[in-house]
């Protein structure tokens, strides 16, 4: 009788002590995968910061070099007719351009003789083409900078280079007009978006992580994978982004898969840089990592 009491004690201990280092790893092995997706959707945070830095830089080059001629032109301490000089020194410095031209969008009866200017880099070197002034034809083309002020346009294919590009635009105004009401022309950079393609490629992401530059207003200046994914929910997902800065992701359902959504606002643009990296995809290539933990905690 008590041999029978001390086996079912025993066995009683041993399922006690079963259960107990069950619930034990189990325990374990949640809180190990909530630590590792913590640390991980940080490290991929990381990355885009880093992949940002990079877009920053060479984006806010374009606009500071096409601001800084402007604002002379506007204080008249660089005169139009010394302009193509100037055009040729930038784009010779601005290693990432594939051209800068200015265009009159005002008939200038002081300066009759004065001619629109475009520089356009062949073989890496800069060539001067003057083009005969058409000051309505450049006002409808430019009518939003115009009217709003600097600002990037819509990727086109540029027929000077042959490559997809954005342009940058800047109106410039006489000197004597203090209070900026009316331009007379406007001074463009066109950036070629092999250009941005290539940091991106540069920085080589996390396999899992899908980049994408896409504006404000829907339209994609590049994209990794498309995924089907309407440009109104990259705009939704990128807004509420906006709130939470610094970037944390916002995790959706793309395709039935869980993802986590980044979006990081882009210097000197009204453009964000986006990555969507799914977490099945993600953690089977972690998985692991992650019983190598689980065993350490088993062998403690």
């Amino acid at each position: 009788m008590k041999k029978r009491s001390l086996v079912i004690g025993i066995l009683v201990t041993a399922c006690t002590i079963s259960l107990a280092s069950t619930l034990w790893i189990a325990y374990s092995y949640f809180t190990l995968q909530k630590q590792l997706y913590g640390k991980t959707s940080g490290l991929i945070e990381q990355e885009l910061q880093a992949i940002a830095k990079k877009l920053n830089k060479s984006l806010c080059a374009v606009t500071k070099a096409a601001t800084k001629i402007t604002d002379e032109l506007n204080k008249g301490s660089l005169q139009l007719n010394a302009v193509a000089e100037r055009l040729q020194k930038t784009a010779s410095e601005q290693k990432n351009i594939a051209s800068i031209g200015i265009a009159l969008t005002t008939s200038l009866p002081t300066m009759p003789t004065m001619q629109d200017m475009l520089v356009v880099k062949q073989d890496g070197k800069p060539q001067t083409k003057q083009i005969k002034p058409a000051p309505e034809k450049a006002a409808k083309k430019w009518a939003q900078t115009l009217e709003k002020g600097q600002q990037w346009q819509k990727p086109f294919l540029d027929t000077q280079t042959n490559t997809w590009s954005a342009q940058f635009s800047v109106p410039f105004y006489q000197p004597s007009d203090l209070g900026k009401k009316k331009p007379i022309g406007v001074l463009y950079i066109t950036y070629p978006l092999a250009v941005l393609e290539k940091l991106l490629q540069q920085e080589k992401p996390d396999q899992t992580m899908y980049t994408s530059v896409i504006t404000k207003d829907g339209t994609f200046i590049y994209q990794q994978e498309r995924f089907g994914i309407d440009t109104s929910d990259y705009v939704g997902w990128c807004g509420q982004a906006e709130d939470t800065l610094p970037a944390t992701p916002y995790t959706t359902n793309i395709a039935g898969q869980p993802a986590w959504i980044l979006c990081l606002p882009l210097k000197c643009t009204d453009w964000y840089l986006t990555s969507i990296t799914f977490i099945t995809e993600l953690f089977a290539q972690k998985t692991s990592l992650l019983q190598r933990y689980l065993m350490q905690v088993i062998m403690l």
